[in-house]
């Protein structure tokens, strides 16, 4: 599938929701970048909540990006109750702006919602040359260490750093070591899983996907990941005054129209402010080629840097369009019927954007 014909219709599905012009293409732009970077569980799969609130009224269709305080190079945001896929990128759009202008710049915002596809965030800082990290704290899935209630979200961190000839260092990662994604679709396929991904409601290691839906998610690397996930906690939602913990709306308040009282954070480095700018990319780029050349282990066939396996899907869906399965033909249909358009008489999603586009 043609991948403009794919952005064209989310943003008409936006569109037709209510959501401006530039709110509908960006928030459209978070979609497919999760899309065709591989982090399908953020891309077009995600549509059906964004729809669904936005149906049913839970979202600010046209959030203001409210400054609250500002001191140097520091600047709190209200995000107005918006989607994070508007939010998001507004607040990094400022946070690039006040970097370039003063060398190093954070921003934190409150009252946002969950912001999409990290790498989106990441890829934005290093196209303008800058350092970047991004973290945001998410509705509690996890239990802190120890513990067994769901206390804390999979707290996200990304990292960005740019280059010139190579690709950017980028790191995306959820703090929990797997996602609730992943349980569901073992759920749906009858599958055990590793008893690593998740704790029972009694706060015991369980193989039952079922088991560790109803309880908490195991985070990355046992005390490690929890520990990163409360650090993420304190620059989010601590820094930004918003909610944390189970004062954050659960999945089922969300289906309630709850307000989602997510925080985010940006930090913005120029490393020109160091030193020259050319040198830095050169630099960057002798690192990266330094990690690729080291010896390889038996049956590895490359070595990859952070990101780079991201950046190559990225190419080969844009030369090559994007796949949609059968599944996805009848999810994102079903999108369409929901919001009222008539679908009568269409076989698919695919012959459906081939109609109208």
């Amino acid at each position: 599938m043609n991948v403009e014909k794919i952005r064209t219709f989310v943003e008409d599905l936006f569109d037709e929701l209510g959501l401006s012009e530039e709110n509908a293409k960006t928030s459209a732009d978070v979609i497919l970048q999760a899309e065709l970077t591989g982090v399908l569980t953020h891309g077009l799969a995600k549509l059906p909540q964004y729809v669904a609130r936005y149906k049913r009224g839970a979202g600010n269709n046209d959030p203001e990006l409210k400054l609250i305080n500002e001191h140097g190079i520091n600047r709190l945001y209200d995000g107005d109750n918006g989607s994070g896929l508007i939010v998001g990128p507004k607040a990094l759009e400022q946070c690039i702006k006040q970097t370039k202008k003063h060398g190093i710049a954070a921003v934190a915002v409150r009252h946002s919602g969950h912001f999409g596809c990290g790498n989106y965030y990441a890829w934005k800082f290093a196209e303008n040359n800058l350092i970047g990290i991004i973290m945001t704290n998410t509705l509690p899935l996890m239990a802190p260490y120890g513990g067994k209630q769901r206390e804390i979200g999979t707290n996200p961190v990304i990292f960005s750093i740019p280059a010139r000839e190579e690709f950017p260092i980028v790191l995306d990662m959820a703090t929990s070591l797997a996602t609730f994604g992943k349980l569901q679709i073992a759920s749906v396929a009858k599958e055990k899983v590793p008893t690593t991904w998740a704790k029972n409601k009694h706060g015991l290691p369980t193989d039952d996907p079922d088991e560790g839906l109803a309880g908490t998610l195991q985070p990355l690397a046992d005390h490690k990941g929890y520990g990163l996930a409360v650090i993420v906690d304190a620059l989010t939602s601590l820094l930004a005054f918003g909610k944390f913990g189970r004062n954050i709306p659960s999945f089922e308040e969300l289906m309630k129209n709850a307000h989602e009282d997510i925080s985010h954070f940006f930090l913005g480095i120029d490393p020109a402010s160091f030193y020259p700018l050319d040198q830095f990319l050169d630099y960057v780029d002798s690192y990266v080629v330094y990690m690729k050349n080291s010896p390889k282990a038996k049956g590895v066939e490359e070595i990859f840097l952070p990101g780079e396996i991201e950046f190559r899907k990225y190419q080969a869906a844009m030369e090559n369009s994007i796949t949609l399965s059968e599944e996805q033909d009848k999810r994102l249909l079903g999108i369409v019927e929901a919001i009222g358009e008539d679908t009568t008489g269409f076989a698919g999603l695919s012959q459906w954007i081939e109609e109208h586009y």
